[in-house]
């Protein structure tokens, strides 16, 4: 009821709702400039657009069987069969595919759904895609569905322009990481064993630290003159403070690095994985995400990749194109994902 009054409400406004076919049409616009074209959440997300285009433009759900998926992806053999390496075979039966897609469905919407989102809030509509399935439609001789389905999501949000010669950034995959520590970082409530798991590695890293700090204050005000026990005490000092910091530092700059063992093992996405720390609406409580933003070089047409400033641009985080990283470099704002040029840049005649 409150979906249905809302697209009323935009009705009378000066804009019509957009409809699904519409709405997938945008999607697919923004999906076909990500930069892993062959990652199969990606392919999957690409054919639900495609089909999604066709749909009746009065109903705002679009769902495909899988067999429908699967023959669009690829309608020789009814799936696209190969990974980007080429070494996996191409499944012949029905519940091979069904399996691949359920899989890839899985991972698109673990990792996707922030990005799809914010392709229509950076466009300023108040209406966005919605990944929904339907797996009651599953077993024997019958097939699960997936698609979309068109929401309301709020009044338009403002839209940023970036600075002349400047550049505007897409969030392509977000979504929230593993472990115990995000609950405490974003203030929710845990029980049972996680709660007991969570005191005990609390309680381990807190008493790491004042022993280590203890240690080292033994060792550095009590005359001793042990050279080896001086440099324990200050690895375990050292020790105590990397774990710790990066807790103080999100909690700080609401924006870090992600840690070593949250990046992926891919070359081309190199250590651009950020943890970014969101306020929630009126108060609410904070949202920890696992988030990649990349843009297009308005120089070369390269991709941009979020990295440290390093040395020059300490503290900050910038966008260095994979062409020309010394030279390609922008500022990036995680708030409005613009950024203006930090170099003289050559103009295009």
């Amino acid at each position: 009821m409150v979906e249905s009054v809302s697209r009323k409400q935009v009705q009378k406004g000066s804009r019509t709702p957009l409809s699904t076919p519409e709405a997938a049409r945008i999607l697919a616009s923004e999906v076909s400039r990500w930069t892993d074209p062959c990652d199969r959440p990606v392919v999957l997300l690409k054919t639900l657009c495609e089909l999604a285009q066709g749909s009746s433009p009065d109903r705002d759900r679009a769902l495909f069987t899988t067999k429908e998926i699967a023959e669009a992806i690829d309608p020789e053999t009814g799936f696209w069969g190969r990974t980007s390496s080429g070494g996996k075979p191409i499944p012949d039966e029905s519940g091979d595919r069904s399996r691949a897609i359920r899989n890839s469905w899985k991972r698109l919407c673990e990792q996707r759904s922030e990005a799809i989102k914010g392709v229509f809030r950076r466009a300023g509509l108040g209406e966005t895609l919605e990944l929904t399935n339907d797996s009651g439609l599953g077993g024997a001789g019958r097939h699960a569905s997936y698609g979309f389905r068109l929401v309301w999501a709020g009044a338009p949000q403002a839209i940023y322009a970036p600075p002349i010669g400047g550049v505007e950034y897409r969030l392509e995959k977000g979504a929230r990481p593993p472990g115990l520590l995000v609950s405490t970082l974003t203030g929710g409530g845990l029980y049972g064993w996680r709660l007991a798991g969570l005191g005990i590695i609390a309680a381990f890293i807190g008493l790491y630290s004042i022993a280590a700090i203890l240690v080292f204050m033994v060792f550095a005000f009590d005359g001793g003159d042990s050279a080896q026990s001086m440099a324990g005490s200050l690895m375990a000092l050292a020790a105590a403070l990397w774990m710790v910091f990066p807790i103080y530092k999100i909690g700080r700059d609401r924006l870090i690095r992600a840690p070593w063992w949250l990046q992926p093992l891919r070359f081309d996405a190199g250590d651009g994985y950020l943890l970014e720390l969101r306020p929630g609406s009126s108060g609410g409580r904070n949202s920890l995400h696992l988030a990649l933003y990349r843009g297009t070089c308005p120089v070369c047409g390269g991709s941009l990749l979020v990295s440290g400033g390093r040395k020059e641009f300490s503290g900050r985080f910038v966008g260095r194109c994979n062409y020309a990283p010394n030279e390609h470099v922008y500022s990036f704002d995680h708030v409005t994902l613009t950024g203006a040029p930090l170099r003289p840049q050559a103009q295009r005649k």
